[in-house]
């Protein structure tokens, strides 16, 4: 493995060079500028000069999920393991998270997590998911968006040591409207290979084609947390079974045609979204794939997010509000705070009641509320429904536009504003000078992709493309050119996310059919699988799910009588993972292993009658073992 490693790394940096040597020439540079603002114009058409804060809200946004997801993977290692090098590991991704949150070094955190962590410390931990990949796709835009520059920390080291820019890696200007299309593009095309592999490796599978897929997964026990509700849906309603393969007809075609949709742009484009925004639901709350479905949120919203959906406007929005009194000051401070695209432009009273009178207002109706006129149509609200108009505008006040609209329905909020707004100067004084407004605007200059950025898009295409001419086909044919090609060469876009993948196969929908069930000598129940097969609270962690139950679920498939002794070390260990959670520094030792086995529904009735029945649940084995002392 380590010499595979070495010559993955060799022929990554012998690419990369020969990739940036001939990105310098002007035929490429000149096309690639040409197909940049091509992009701008169906592909990813909307931009706004304050964009890039929203890349600093999705840097922290991915950031919790690493954070999260690397903390329950540490807490549930062994005391041997947290102080070794799997611990170490899992410790360097915490504290690089913790980095990437407030934005320290953010350039240098995210080639952490794509050089080492979703490469080599994904072996080491053996938690390699596909939402690795994902995130390394993810990884990529943020860095070529300059996503660490907002936001951060990095920006006040910026502002404060002018050269340190070079140092955190960063441009000297931003990216214009057509390099972020580029680099939008070059993600989303990493994007659709990997679905486009996923397709692949399934056309002509009889589950594939017959689209039973779905009902198969949804109703499963150790795929879906919410098997038991579908397996009533699936049993009663041949209609919902039939929808359900359907909507996996759909599915195939949206992963064949994710990049030609989004560039013809339109409804075509718009389903692309959509059906992208469905598929990732599903996943993060109806299958459990780990973090795969929130990084792939994470990622959509970094590509799709529409620049009016209160990204764009600058300074549309006037607030007039009387600068004497504290606690409109304190809302007017607070309202920039949290205005980091810089719709809010502020109008204090004492300079600016003239302009407020031209629009119909008195300086004295003034002084009784806050008012807010919308520059593009001159409307103007005030009291309680300028928040709730707020709310529909500032990016960061969306969460709180249900409970604005509650009490608005009925009739609490205008009350208790009301009964506030008419005593504020002797709930909380007056001010005799302003505070100073906060704002997140950024003056630099903006420019297209440079020289580098276009090197990598030429490396990513490259190994793209020879990604792509290896892709198997096993229901097909033999792909003929993935033998004739060294594994290393298709191998290292692996880098870039673009991965074998291979989900939702025959052994996923098989996983349901063996488990086992641990109890201690007092005849608790330990938390790795529950006694109808579903995953316990162990599964938080990547590296007891990816590392040790998955392989289990998979490897058992097929098998007959007991595999107690086939499996001993993966039980024994996830055993003692439960022990140390439950019984912290107990003498416990000798645990009860039960196997049970579910034979899969009947394949035929389900595909001719679209109807789903279980078959019983039967007891396999009974064995006894002791784990060591904890």
């Amino acid at each position: 493995m380590k010499i595979t490693f070495l010559y993955i790394f060799l022929f990554f940096i012998v690419s990369l060079v020969i990739a940036q040597i001939l990105a310098r020439s002007k035929t490429y540079k000149n096309l690639i500028n040409k197909f940049s603002n091509f992009l701008t114009k169906r592909a990813f058409p909307e931009h706004s000069e304050t964009n890039f804060n929203f890349f600093g809200i999705l840097r922290i946004l991915f950031a919790c999920i690493l954070l999260i997801r690397s903390w329950n993977s540490w807490i549930y290692l062994l005391p041997e393991e947290q102080f070794g090098l799997v611990g170490a590991v899992y410790l360097a991704e915490l504290i690089a998270g913790i980095f990437l949150l407030v934005g320290l070094l953010t350039q240098h955190i995210l080639i952490f997590f794509i050089g080492f962590a979703w490469q080599i410390g994904e072996k080491i931990t053996l938690s390699a998911t596909l939402g690795n990949d994902i995130a390394a796709m993810l990884a990529f835009l943020l860095i070529f968006c300059q996503a660490g520059r907002y936001l951060s920390v990095d920006s006040k080291i910026i502002s404060i040591f002018k050269n340190s820019r070079l140092l955190l890696l960063y441009r000297s200007d931003i990216p214009n409207h057509s390099a972020i299309a580029l680099f939008k593009f070059i993600v989303l095309f990493m994007y659709s290979l990997v679905c486009i592999y996923s397709l692949a490796t399934h056309l002509n599978e009889p589950a594939w084609m017959t689209g039973l897929v779905g009902p198969l997964l949804l109703s499963s026990s150790y795929m879906s947390p919410f098997y038991e509700i579908f397996r009533l849906i699936f049993e009663s309603s041949p209609n919902a079974v039939l929808f359900s393969s359907i909507s996996l007809y759909v599915m195939i075609a949206w992963y064949a045609c994710i990049i030609p949709f989004v560039l013809i742009g339109g409804l075509l484009r718009a389903f692309i979204i959509v059906w992208g925004v469905l598929f990732f639901v599903l996943s993060t709350f109806f299958l459990g794939l780990g973090s795969l479905g929130e990084i792939e949120i994470v990622l959509w919203l970094a590509l799709f997010w529409p620049a009016r959906w209160g990204l764009n406007g600058f300074k549309e929005i006037n607030i007039y509000y009387d600068d004497k009194c504290n606690l409109c000051d304190k809302t007017l401070q607070f309202f920039c705070v949290i205005d980091i695209f810089n719709r809010i432009e502020t109008k204090p009273l004492s300079k600016n009641f003239q302009s407020l009178e031209k629009l119909g207002v008195s300086y004295e109706e003034a002084l009784n509320d806050l008012y807010a006129v919308d520059a593009t149509n001159n409307k103007i609200t005030f009291g309680y429904n300028m928040y709730y108009f707020l709310s529909t505008k500032i990016f960061l006040l969306f969460p709180i536009f249900p409970f604005l609209l509650i009490g608005y329905l009925f009739k609490i909020g205008p009350t208790i504003y009301s009964f506030i707004a008419k005593r504020r100067r002797n709930l909380f004084g007056v001010c005799k000078i302003p505070s100073p407004q906060k704002t997140y605007l950024i003056k630099t200059t903006s420019s297209e992709s440079n020289n580098v950025e276009k090197g990598f898009i030429l490396h990513i295409l490259i190994l793209g493309f020879i990604y792509l001419i290896t892709i198997p086909t096993p229901f097909l044919f033999e792909n003929p050119i993935r033998k004739s090609i060294p594994y290393i060469y298709p191998a290292t876009a692996h880098v870039y996310g673009m991965t074998p993948i291979n989900v939702f196969n025959k052994e996923d929908l098989l996983m349901s059919s063996i488990w086992f069930i641990l109890k201690d000598e007092e005849d608790n129940l330990l938390p790795i699988y529950n006694y109808d097969g579903s995953r316990g609270v162990l599964h938080d962690s990547d590296r007891i799910y990816f590392g040790k139950s998955l392989p289990f679920r998979r490897f058992a498939i097929g098998s007959n009588g007991c595999i107690f002794n086939q499996h001993k070390n993966r039980i024994e260990y996830m055993a003692k993972v439960a022990m140390k959670e439950r019984y912290q520094g107990s003498r416990v030792k000798k645990i009860k292993y039960i196997q049970y086995f579910q034979a899969p529904p009947n394949f035929n009735n389900l595909k001719n009658k679209n109807i789903l029945k279980l078959n019983s649940i039967e007891k396999v084995c009974e064995r006894e073992f002791e784990i060591n002392d904890l």
